[in-house]
């Protein structure tokens, strides 16, 4: 009787209601795109083989820079024999965690109303819907990006239990372990205690209790790294990417179609309630300057810049624009878009409240509609892009055995779906970088250009295969070394398509 007491109370909130028509029509937008992809891109190669690795043992040469935490889970999965459709589901899944936990930031930061908004905008994401469909860790390491932030509010704002921070330790170190840039969280919990309370924080034994956690949590990764590369895990991968200014590219990004479609010409309707938000955050933060660590509302909308501003101002200094990497300001843009949707309802409903209600429907209908059909259009578009290197890699399988070697720059696709030993060719540039996997010391200081180290390899190893697209480019002396080193190697089939052709498989010729 208790059980249906309380269901009857969650069910007859108006709230409660709206927000579970919400997560329905997230469910099935989500269902319509998870495993709509035929094949896998790079990124979604490298962890996929990964796994492999360590769940079948395929020889997949593992890069230093990749966090460990999906292809663990990954490896798990085909361990017990569970394929990718799974690591789909486990998507699927975080994308609608992603949602409910953006709706209740929302209400803890604010109100149920700006909570439904914010789970609303998210159920729409053209970022959140593309990479629902892609086995790739931006989804999960966001899910527990937001985790990490409702325990924070729970245990250390709102005092609820010091478990949520112990939990919340738990969920940082994993969130880092899925991908290394989420750290900068820590940022947004230590600007937002050094307001409330100063260097006080220092006392709070629950909150070092929860770093111990975190490191607990990390230390596993921290061993395997040490003797799999001989180095400091998170601190070298951190150090390989170059970093430049791109401040002002990422603002260009902002209006874009996958953040807010335009309905008509160059109106964007949440572009606009964005820009309300904005000017309401700010003046507000302005003018209650003084009394920011004393009112609770000043003090969410500094969270909510924190949210926003961290990760955007730590990838603006990244290695290049990439819409993704936006991915982990989106819950505050949400936030924001909520704020200045109800200050236009407020301003409206004075006049008449039915039009205030009707208006922000229509946009957010018009609106909603729109950046849904452009990113139906982009992710069906995308879904069968690196088809044929799949079916590339699946012929060669089918052609050779389990120690045969291939040569390919579609290198980690063809790993994972041949499950054959796979290189990439030759290149002193990043032979020299320690990108490339050598046979010894940098072969430029042996005398040999790219074209005769995959000579000497070629003789060396004795690979089967080797396979020159488009898809991912080449060096150019692999394109040519068919007609230069004729002897070598015979075509044994292409993958073509209706109007162009795609691939060229070659095959070696031994003596």
């Amino acid at each position: 009787m208790v059980f249906v007491s309380k269901l009857k109370k969650i069910v007859s909130n108006k709230y409660n209601i709206l927000f579970f028509m919400i997560f329905l029509f997230a469910f099935i937008i989500r269902l319509k795109y998870f495993n709509m992809n035929s094949a896998i891109w790079w990124d979604e190669a490298e962890y996929l083989s990964m796994a492999k690795h360590w769940s079948h043992s395929i020889p997949f040469e593992i890069h230093f820079v990749r966090p460990v935490l999906f292809p663990f889970i990954a490896s798990i999965f085909f361990k017990i024999g569970l394929g990718e459709f799974s690591l789909r589901v486990f998507e699927l899944f975080t994308s609608m965690v992603t949602i409910l936990l953006t709706y209740l930031i929302g209400i803890q930061l604010y109100n149920k109303k700006i909570g439904l908004i914010a789970a609303f905008l998210s159920s729409i994401s053209y970022l959140y819907l593309f990479y629902t469909a892609r086995l790739m860790t931006e989804l999960p390491s966001l899910t527990l990006w937001l985790l990490s932030f409702y325990l924070f509010w729970r245990g250390y704002v709102q005092k609820k239990s010091k478990y949520n921070l112990w939990l919340m330790g738990v969920a940082v170190g994993l969130s880092i372990l899925m991908r290394f840039p989420t750290a900068i969280i820590a940022v947004v919990f230590l600007c937002y205690v050094l307001l409330k309370e100063g260097l006080k924080f220092i006392k709070n034994k629950d909150l070092w209790i929860s770093v111990v956690i975190s490191v607990l949590v990390m230390l596993p990764y921290f061993i395997w790294y040490y003797f799999r590369f001989g180095g400091i895990g998170i601190l070298e991968p951190s150090q390989y990417f170059e970093h430049s200014f791109l401040f002002i590219d990422y603002l260009k990004l902002l209006p874009a179609h996958y953040l807010f479609s335009p309905i008509f010409g160059n109106f964007h309707a949440f572009m606009l309630f964005f820009i309300i938000g904005v000017l309401t955050i700010f003046s507000d933060l302005i003018f209650g300057y003084g009394n920011i660590r004393r009112i609770k509302k000043l003090r969410r909308h500094f969270v909510v810049v924190l949210l926003f501003f961290v990760p955007y101002a730590y990838f603006s200094t990244a290695w290049g624009v990439e819409p993704r990497y936006f991915i982990y300001s989106l819950p505050a843009v949400f936030y924001i878009v909520a704020i200045g949707t109800l200050i236009f309802y407020n301003f409206l409903k004075k006049y008449n409240k039915h039009v205030a209600i009707s208006l922000i429907l229509v946009l957010f209908v018009l609106g909603s509609y729109q950046h849904l059909t452009l990113t139906n259009n982009s992710i069906i578009s995308k879904k069968d892009s690196y088809l044929p290197v799949k079916e590339a890699a699946l012929w060669m399988k089918e052609h050779s055995n389990e120690r045969d070697i291939i040569y390919t720059s579609s290198h980690p696709q063809v790993a994972y779906y041949s499950e054959r030993e796979t290189y990439k060719f030759p290149e002193d540039k990043f032979d020299q970088m320690g990108m490339y996997h050598t046979l010894g010391e940098p072969y430029s200081m042996n005398g040999r250009d790219d074209d005769q180290e995959f000579v000497y390899q070629i003789n060396k190893l004795k690979p089967k295969f080797f396979m020159i697209s488009n898809f991912q480019k080449s060096p150019e002396y692999a394109y040519n070394f068919p007609e230069v080193h004729s002897e070598m190697v015979e075509l044994v089939t292409q993958i073509t398509n209706s109007d162009s052709l795609l691939i060229n498989i070659y095959g070696f010729v031994y003596d």
